[in-house]
C-alpha cells in the first residue's frame, strides 16, 4: 500500500460511523417516526381548529363581531 492509499484508508477510517453512532442514530430515528406516526394529519388539525372557532364564537353574544376581529380596532 502505497502512501496515498494509506492516507485514504485512514481518512475513511476516521469518517465511518461507529457502531454506537449508528445505533444512536437509529434510536433517534425510531422515535421521531413514533412521533411523526402519532401527530394528527393536517385535516383533522384544521378540523380541530375550525371546532375551537366554533366554540369561542358561540360564547360571544349575538350582537358581538366574529372574535377574530376583536384585536383589529
Amino acid at each position: 500500500m502505497g502512501r496515498l492509499e494509506g492516507a485514504f484508508a485512514l481518512l475513511r477510517a476516521d469518517t465511518e460511523p461507529r457502531p454506537a453512532e449508528v445505533a444512536e442514530l437509529l434510536i433517534r430515528h425510531g422515535r421521531a417516526a413514533e412521533a411523526i406516526a402519532r401527530m394528527p394529519s393536517l385535516a383533522e388539525h384544521h378540523a380541530a381548529g375550525r371546532r375551537r372557532d366554533a366554540a369561542m364564537q358561540a360564547d360571544r353574544g349575538p350582537n358581538d363581531p366574529p372574535f377574530w376581529t376583536s384585536g383589529l380596532r
